[in-house]
């Protein structure tokens, strides 16, 4: 950066990309150590942001052109709720600190191979490559249509709103991996162990208070993503994971696939708008 200052041209942005591994020796010989801390992203973003205003850059935008939580594309948390939970995680997390933030990658198509017949195989993709959406996808859905005001902001939730006097937030219940799945190679944990190497099983209660809400009847959407509701990898252990499935069978898995919706009414009294949310775990 130092050196780019001294140049006629200079750039637009500083482009990053994150992925949870740093480089380590031993025996002489270089590998690539796996860092059990999720918030690695805004680590980065963080040192970079320091050596910028150092050199002279402190008004450059910073883009995360792609990151994740893992590298490999035969990693089943990829396919899982908790990898929709992470992207929610992290994108408050690092909000007001990069312009962009790029998911790597759109299909699982990109890494379709030959040992890739099953339906879900750990791609990093939205979307398995039979085109069906998997819990991440929703992750990027209910983002896209928060409103442009942040409200509130904290590590569990975001509240937005608009200049109509209407909200819209997000929350999750994020549990890590634990040791256990540090122990092993990324593409060796099979599905039936996912339960095994998450920190804990803890629902999470929610509270939330919004002054400032115009007092009356308001109609509550709730879109909820979890296990039992959008999550391909689950309904697909239902069906006893079977690669071979007819017309009818894929149908069946694309629809059932889908988060749910539920609609109430609630009133807010003495322009606060109280709401609770119990969060199963992911």
């Amino acid at each position: 950066l130092t050196l780019w200052k001294k140049e006629k041209e200079q750039p637009d942005f500083l482009s990053l990309s994150c992925y949870p591994y740093m480089q380590e020796k031993e025996n002489g010989v270089y590998y690539e150590k796996r860092i059990s801390d999720l918030n690695f992203v805004r680590y980065g973003i963080e040192t970079a942001t320091e050596a910028m205003q150092i050199c002279g850059f402190d008004d450059l935008p910073i883009h995360v052109t792609e990151y994740s939580f893992s590298l490999s594309s035969r990693n089943v948390l990829n396919d899982s709720c908790m990898k929709a939970a992470y992207l929610l995680h992290n994108a408050i997390d690092c909000m007001g600190k990069a312009e962009l933030l790029g998911q790597f990658f759109y299909t699982d198509a990109f890494a379709d191979g030959k040992d890739t017949g099953a339906i879900l195989f750990g791609g990093n993709g939205f979307f398995t490559k039979d085109g069906i959406p998997k819990p991440s996808y929703y992750t990027m859905e209910f983002l896209n249509q928060l409103y442009p005001t942040v409200q509130k902001k904290q590590s569990h939730y975001l509240i937005t709103k608009n200049d109509r006097g209407s909200l819209r937030f997000v929350c999750h219940n994020l549990k890590k991996p634990n040791f256990q799945y540090y122990l092993e190679e990324e593409d060796a944990l099979s599905i039936q162990e996912i339960q095994d190497v998450l920190s804990d099983r803890e629902y999470l209660k929610i509270r939330f208070q919004v002054s400032g809400v115009k007092s009356g009847t308001y109609v509550v959407k709730t879109n909820r993503l979890n296990n039992h509701h959008g999550s391909i990898q689950d309904k697909w252990v239902d069906m006893n994971m079977e690669s071979e499935l007819t017309k009818k069978e894929m149908n069946y898995l694309r629809a059932s696939s889908i988060s749910s919706i539920s609609i109430r009414e609630t009133e807010c009294e003495g322009e606060c708008m109280k709401l609770e949310m119990e969060l199963e775990p992911n």
